[in-house]
């Protein structure tokens, strides 16, 4: 088979369009403001465990987020700057790390 039959063998469509050649209309969704919500407060508490288990910062047992967060960034451990900002911004909520109350 040459290479100029190659078209004519497979059928060729455009890969935006559904088989049928037939374009859908997209409709709007409502998103509940909870579930966006709950989702930010579920990443939230994924990148505090994240830092929380990563020993690249130090021992986390013995002293909150944040005062681990400033030890690793005075080792020059660079710390993600987004989880200081997490804890200063809900300190009550987030200030102890994942093994308080657990060892």
């Amino acid at each position: 088979m040459a290479d100029t039959e190659l078209p004519d063998f497979y059928q060729q469509r455009r890969a935006n369009l559904p088989a049928d050649g037939k374009v859908s209309q997209k409709v709007a969704v409502e998103v509940p403001q909870d579930s966006v919500k709950q989702k930010n407060e579920d990443d939230i508490e994924t990148t505090l465990k994240q830092f929380d288990l990563c020993s690249k910062y130090g021992p986390c047992v013995g002293m909150t987020r944040l005062q681990r967060w400033e030890r690793a960034e005075k080792f020059g451990l660079d710390p993600p700057v987004e989880v200081r900002d997490i804890v200063i911004a809900n300190e009550e909520k987030y200030a102890e790390c994942l093994w308080k109350g657990r060892l």
